[in-house]
């Protein structure tokens, strides 16, 4: 299966509905496959109040333009840019910084079942 990556089908989440976020995303293989286009100043982190303010769910991806602030919940911090790639494990957080001039885009692979259950948690209990 191949599939240009703008054709895959637009989500829409608590994240697209409450955040500079585009997300277009599918499932194959047991793995969702998605592209994010995050705006400057984005901050996802209170949408993970449930989780103590950090993703639950691991991801591998690919940033392919600007970057993206990541902060862990031991708290290390790391900043992924374009060309990088990278896994982040369940724990962590994403922040866009306001002043970056482009928007931060990645594609990212997640276990579909972790993926469901993080987005449907979120969904219930994140502030809107």
């Amino acid at each position: 299966m191949r599939k240009p990556i703008y054709e895959m089908t637009p989500k829409h989440s608590h994240f697209t509905e409450n955040y500079d976020i585009k997300i277009w995303g599918e499932v194959h293989g047991g793995m969702v496959c998605a592209v994010h286009h995050f705006g400057p100043g984005t901050d996802i982190t209170p949408a993970f109040a449930a989780f103590g303010g950090f993703c639950p769910v691991a991801h591998w991806g690919y940033c392919f333009k600007g970057a993206m602030i990541m902060r862990y919940r031991d708290g290390t911090e790391e900043v992924v840019k374009a060309g990088d790639v990278f896994y982040l494990p369940a724990g962590h957080t994403m922040i866009i910084d306001k002043n970056d001039p482009v928007a931060c885009e990645i594609i990212e692979f997640s276990n579909a079942a972790d993926f469901a259950a993080g987005e449907a948690t979120v969904a219930k209990t994140a502030k809107k």
